[in-house]
């Protein structure tokens, strides 16, 4: 097998078997929570009702609207008058400006207690043991040979804790002495024995910045007060590291013309920016295949080729949840048995 014939996605339902909740699970806590705060739940109400609203406005009225689409919203908000849009734009909606409050203070304060409870619903209620099952991985590895590229959309300790906890080497780009993230560790060392390479491309709840984006990143042993994590689409694509560099590996290695399969486990495909990734890919080179695991995969494909615009030939539907994808079908076999047979090349 060569190095990078098979890369990884991970989205929510990768993390969701060890009690972690979904984002669409978040919001509905988040409903919860302003039951006695009138005023931010009106805000919460109107600016859940604007994301379906533009969504409607484009065809879609299937994606729920989840935690990240929240908060992402809030991010550009709370731009005011530093958004480049602004000086076009005639004045804020006057519903907008009711519920916002004073100097949008109210936006503030929702965006304050999101973020403070998201750092719990990340974290395993019992233990980090509750996501043992991604140890599939490793076995997964053992039978591979190389070190696997693992791009995670999750905030979530699991994947890292486990692997490590079971003396896999995981490279996350953080030095083990100053704790410092440089892109440098992601390069190809042979004197290095890397098991994994983690890309964690929304954040991290155990990450730490300075005051400003320039600023070193910094991993802690444990969750931080306020950690760096991302949420607004253009944010995303348009910020400096990690997440610039993140997205450039994912580029550069689902094209990469030796990957032959990109493993999605509980990915939505509601990231415009992945999708193009990886809808690039597969429209460069048609012997690459999309495996999606989800336990409702057949039911979403029509949506995912629609999306990705690519042919049904190119995606493969496992319909698992993902502790029982990772603990017992995760194997060499099913990558041989999904290997395009157009063109055979050495897998």
């Amino acid at each position: 097998m060569n190095p990078e014939s098979v890369i990884f996605l991970l989205g929510a339902g990768a993390s969701c078997d060890a009690g972690i909740p979904m984002a669409i699970k978040m919001s509905q806590q988040t409903e919860e929570l302003l039951g006695e705060k009138p005023e931010l739940r009106d805000l919460y109400y109107f600016l859940k009702s604007s994301i379906m609203y533009q969504r409607g406005l484009e065809g879609n009225f299937e994606d729920p609207v989840g935690i990240e689409d929240l908060l992402g919203v809030i991010e550009e908000l709370n731009q005011k008058h530093k958004n480049k849009l602004y000086p076009f734009v005639g004045a804020w909606n006057t519903h907008l400006t009711k519920v916002a409050g004073s100097e949008f203070r109210n936006l503030e304060e929702l965006d304050t207690l999101i973020r403070s409870n998201l750092i719990d619903w990340v974290k395993p209620k019992n233990s980090f043991k509750d996501g043992s099952y991604l140890n599939g991985l490793g076995n997964f590895k053992k039978q591979y040979g190389y070190a696997i590229r693992i791009f995670t959309l999750n905030y979530d300790l699991l994947l890292e804790r486990n692997l490590k906890n079971s003396n896999y080497r995981v490279e996350t780009g953080f030095d083990p002495i100053d704790y410092k993230w440089e892109a440098s560790r992601f390069e190809r060392n042979e004197a290095e024995d890397v098991d994994f390479y983690l890309y964690k491309m929304h954040g991290s709840i155990d990450w730490e910045r300075g005051r400003t984006a320039e600023d070193f990143l910094y991993c802690r042993d444990d969750s931080c007060k306020n950690p760096e994590l991302i949420f607004g689409v253009n944010y995303k694509l348009n910020s400096g590291d990690p997440y610039l560099f993140y997205t450039h590996e994912l580029r550069k290695y689902s094209l990469e013309s030796s990957t032959r399969l990109i493993f999605s486990v509980g990915y939505s495909f509601s990231d415009d920016y992945i999708n193009k990734l990886l809808s690039q890919a597969i429209k460069r080179d048609p012997r690459k295949r999309i495996v999606n695991i989800d336990p409702n995969a057949k039911k979403n494909e029509e949506k995912i080729l629609r999306k990705l615009g690519i042919s049904p030939d190119s995606l493969v539907s496992i319909e698992k949840k993902g502790k029982e994808f990772f603990e017992t079908y995760l194997t060499i076999e099913i990558c041989t048995n999904n290997i395009s047979a157009e063109n055979e090349m050495p897998f």
